[in-house]
């Protein structure tokens, strides 16, 4: 196992964890080429995030977030056609979707033309999903909906938890438009037989956010992980 990440905090957790560590940045195109190469990664997963610890707080981190996504994510595809990938899986939104009748579906679309808070997030889901798509590199989206569990915001421990104690938890404008749309499924565009990976010799990339000691998750940092051809 390989993992790639921008700090040395996240180098040390790669090896804890049992896997390589490379250092690189995703805003610089070459080095996470340079870093994908030498992996010899055959499936790429985007992951890249810039969440901060509260929720509260996305607002003000929104504009480094999608940042980081369109462009870090752009380099990460790119790197993955120049380094002849067979598969990429891009981290996608259930909860940015335009629900006109009932829940959210497989057809739904995004909610680009809904409130001020909806809007830039969903604009870059729909233009993260086209990159994908409508690529010559085979690619799938995964429309998430919100983690939860250990180390997320909604968890015992987490920080909707903390402001739900401290009465100081609010819907935004984003839970009232589209809150009824979490349950969307995965949007799939399936590679061709050709390219379908090898079970026993499949190599995997996963670029992922990476959170400092203070908890917090940087907005360039990188965590990518692959399992070596056998």
């Amino acid at each position: 196992m390989t993992g790639m990440t921008q700090s040395e905090l996240g180098a040390a957790k790669l090896v804890e964890f049992g896997a390589r560590a490379e250092l690189a940045n995703a805003f610089d195109a070459s080095a996470v080429e340079s870093a994908l190469r030498r992996s010899d990664a055959e499936i790429v997963i985007d992951q890249l995030t810039s969440l901060p610890k509260n929720a509260a707080d996305m607002p003000a981190r929104q504009a480094g977030d999608i940042k980081l996504r369109i462009e870090g994510g752009g380099n990460l595809h790119r790197a993955a056609q120049n380094c002849g990938v067979r598969l990429y899986i891009q981290q996608g939104s259930g909860f940015f979707l335009k629900a006109d009748r009932g829940l959210a579906d497989e057809s739904s679309k995004l909610a680009v033309d809904a409130s001020p808070g909806i809007v830039p997030s969903a604009r870059m889901y729909l233009q993260l999903e086209a990159l994908t798509l409508n690529s010559s590199l085979p690619g799938i989206v995964l429309r998430y909906g919100f983690f939860y569990g250990p180390n997320t915001w909604y968890h015992p421990d987490g920080a909707a938890a903390d402001q739900v104690g401290n009465s100081n938890f609010q819907s935004s404008d984003r839970d009232k438009e589209y809150g009824h749309s979490f349950t969307s499924r995965t949007q799939l565009t399936p590679p061709s037989p050709h390219s379908q990976p090898r079970p026993e010799s499949t190599t995997w990339w996963i670029a992922t956010p990476h959170r400092s000691a203070s908890g917090s998750q940087s907005s360039q940092n990188l965590s990518a992980l692959h399992r070596p051809r056998m």
